[in-house]
């Protein structure tokens, strides 16, 4: 198997890991670095990280052009019935609406993504964004909407334990292996 093609750039999830931990200065470097790939692209292969360019877009306060993104890959993912792909898309779209504090559109947004993702239990979509939507979540309860949200623990960053200590470090060999995935080894040549 060819790892590189298996699944999203390990840059992309960098990105966007980035931007879940509220580093949107290191995020946006990446962006800046893939915009010309990535605005006029509508390949599958691009759309998770059109996804995270689209938020990165909005911190740059070009929210037509992120939400113009965000539209095409909607429009893709429903018309090819990708459900994961309209969650993640219209959470994004949530997120860049309420950074125009567009708050009904924003709700509406996520309310539409949360319906999609309940048929199909893509929660981790919703947690993984830890406080970015708690705001948008009590808009949503604010509204008398209810939900699994209500019970689940969207505590903030600076509430969370400190789990560093409980991570080893990688090993060099581990580290190496990572570097041949993410240039595109193949298993043998790992091995």
């Amino acid at each position: 198997s060819h790892w590189s093609t298996m699944g999203p750039p390990v840059g992309m999830l960098r990105a966007l890991y980035l931007l879940q931990s509220g580093n949107q200065t290191e995020a946006l470097r990446w962006a800046l670095d893939q915009e010309q790939l990535l605005l006029p692209s509508r390949a599958f292969a691009h759309e998770e990280a059109r996804i995270v360019l689209a938020r990165c877009l909005a911190l740059q306060n070009r929210h037509s052009q992120a939400l113009e993104v965000l539209d095409q890959i909607e429009e893709d993912a429903a018309a090819q019935q990708r459900t994961l792909t309209q969650v993640r898309a219209l959470t994004a779209r949530a997120l860049v609406q309420s950074h125009q504090q567009d708050w009904p559109r924003a709700c509406a947004s996520l309310q539409r993504a949360l319906e999609l993702s309940g048929r199909a239990g893509y929660r981790r979509v919703f947690l993984d964004e830890g406080s970015a939507l708690e705001p948008l979540f009590r808009r949503l309860t604010d509204l008398g909407v209810h939900g699994w949200w209500q019970q689940a623990q969207l505590t903030p960053a600076s509430a969370r334990a400190d789990l560093s200590a409980l991570i080893e470090p990688l090993t060099h060999r581990e580290l190496e292996v990572l570097g041949m995935i993410a240039s595109g080894h193949r298993n043998q040549n790992i091995a």
